[in-house]
């Protein structure tokens, strides 16, 4: 697995992470994009965008350079991977999507956390790149259970 990626097959992470503190903080720690929709590139670039207070047009070139630039959040979480394939009907669109987000090397890139389906995680690995930042051997791991404040979400994450 690529010391960029951390991936978790199966769960819902939009939720957790939210609800663990993570929500998107501009140039903060982590920026959340919960599912790339059907313009995963557009969303992406908007999103990281807003993030680092830059022009659209300057990310869109960066992203499209594979590069994130400087002083951006340490970490991209991008929930929902598998609407890369359910929703985005442009080849254009996903590959530039794909090319930013596994761009080999950066060093100023952020750690990228990928969420998706269970169901989706092979049709994920039959594309190399995205096949180097998930683990071969991934098992399915399943959301925690809301439980209140002190349910298992809260007890396995007390603070960002």
């Amino acid at each position: 697995m690529d010391d960029q990626a951390l991936n978790i097959a199966g769960a819902r992470l939009g939720g957790f992470t939210q609800g663990a503190g993570l929500e998107e903080r501009g140039a903060g720690r982590v920026l959340l994009l919960d599912g790339p929709g059907a313009r995963p590139f557009r969303t992406l670039v908007e999103r990281w965008a807003r993030a680092v207070d830059r022009p659209f047009e300057d990310v869109e070139r960066d992203l499209g350079s594979e590069r994130f630039g400087t002083g951006g959040p340490q970490v991209l979480v991008i929930d929902q991977l598998e609407e890369l394939i359910t929703d985005c009907s442009d080849p254009e669109e996903r590959e530039l999507f794909v090319r930013a987000v596994s761009g080999a090397g950066a060093a100023t890139w952020p750690r990228i956390v990928l969420g998706l389906r269970a169901d989706f995680y092979g049709r994920c690995m039959r594309d190399a790149r995205l096949a180097r930042m998930l683990p071969a051997d991934a098992g399915s791991s399943t959301p925690c259970p809301s439980g209140g404040s002190s349910g298992p979400k809260e007890r396995a994450v007390p603070a960002p």
